[in-house]
């Protein structure tokens, strides 16, 4: 072969192979950083920090955003003002913005935990029995997710939080839909914003291997927020546990719920993790059906039916039943 052409044929090899295991790497194990301090969009009537996005996520793969930091809205000489701080601030953000004077902060992707003295805060009032509290509950902004309906806020697993957790760190479930996952933090102004927001987003798998809904708390009825409309319905309703679960197979009968705001795309059920099947139909214009678990796990075991809906978000809920060994009639002789 002629070589120039033995050169450009593996040049092109080489590039394919570096491309192949771009794509191979970017559909998990992705590490972002949302700085508050810009580069800046527009969203909402309000600038927007960001957004920073990851590769395309898998269409109908489960995946878990898991976000980490501290952040300040407002400039850092505002914490020095004469005046007490409401809450409790800490003293630097755990990740600072580069190329920002960066000062004590008051938030993160859920909470408000602190606020300068004498801020104009959508009339925010200091009252410390009422701080912290929710970011959404005071404020239109904050931490959004988008996986390819709009950005909107997205309730983390464990459910929502009006407390800080201990390392400022909370954990997202989406639904991939071929669209990259975009993150970014709505504010006006954000050129005085400081922090750094980490986040890493794991696949099903990798999620499992480090135990990351574990550690963010679980719970039952995991509702995501679709556009900020909808919060805290029960939407599945699972079946009470009163009789055990015999060790043949034993269809569960679920319910779905029908709210405003929410629109079923698709469920799937796990018993202990693994998947098993769900038979369901529309009845009326909402879901109806049952789960089928053949031969469930000697003891206890935990039924999880997660629901996507059409803005490619999760909801969970849980049950933890008991299966029971079936009576066998014994012969009578003699």
């Amino acid at each position: 072969m002629y070589r120039p052409l033995r050169m450009a044929v593996a040049s092109a090899l080489m590039l394919m192979a570096i491309s192949f295991a771009a794509a191979s790497s970017a559909e998990a194990g992705q590490n972002l950083s949302l700085d508050l301090h810009g580069p800046y969009s527009h969203g909402a009537g309000y600038q927007a920090a960001g957004p920073v996005s990851t590769a395309p996520l898998k269409s109908g793969e489960h995946y878990f955003a898991i976000v980490k930091g501290t952040a300040s809205i407002w400039p850092a000489s505002q914490w020095s003002l004469g005046g007490s701080i409401c809450g409790a601030s800490e003293e630097k953000p755990m990740f600072p913005s580069p190329g920002a004077v960066n000062g004590q902060v008051g938030w993160d992707a859920e909470t408000v935990f602190a606020v300068p003295p004498d801020v104009g805060f959508f009339h925010f009032v200091c009252v410390p029995s009422q701080i912290p509290f929710s970011a959404i509950s005071r404020t239109p902004g904050g931490f959004q997710i988008n996986v390819g309906g709009g950005f909107g806020h997205v309730v983390p697993v464990g459910g929502e939080r009006s407390t800080p957790t201990a390392g400022h760190t909370y954990t997202y479930e989406v639904a991939g839909t071929g669209a990259p996952a975009s993150f970014r933090f709505l504010d006006d102004p954000v050129a005085d914003d400081y922090g750094i927001f980490k986040i890493e987003v794991l696949d099903t798998a990798e999620c499992e291997a480090i135990g990351c809904k574990e550690s963010a708390g679980g719970g039952s009825d995991q509702i995501v927020k679709p556009g900020g409309s909808v919060a805290g319905a029960k939407i599945v309703a699972l079946p009470a546990s009163r009789a055990c679960v015999a060790d043949r197979a034993r269809a569960l009968k679920v319910q779905f719920r029908k709210t405003d705001g929410v629109a079923i795309a698709s469920v799937s059920a796990y018993v202990n993790g693994r998947k098993v099947r769900v038979v369901y139909h529309r009845a009326r214009g909402a879901f109806a059906g049952y789960v089928v678990v053949t031969h469930p796990p000697v003891g206890t075991f935990t039924l999880e039916v997660r629901v996507t809906t059409s803005r490619h978000q999760v909801l969970r809920s849980r049950h933890t039943y008991k299966a029971c060994i079936a009576r066998r009639k014994i012969p009578v002789t003699g």
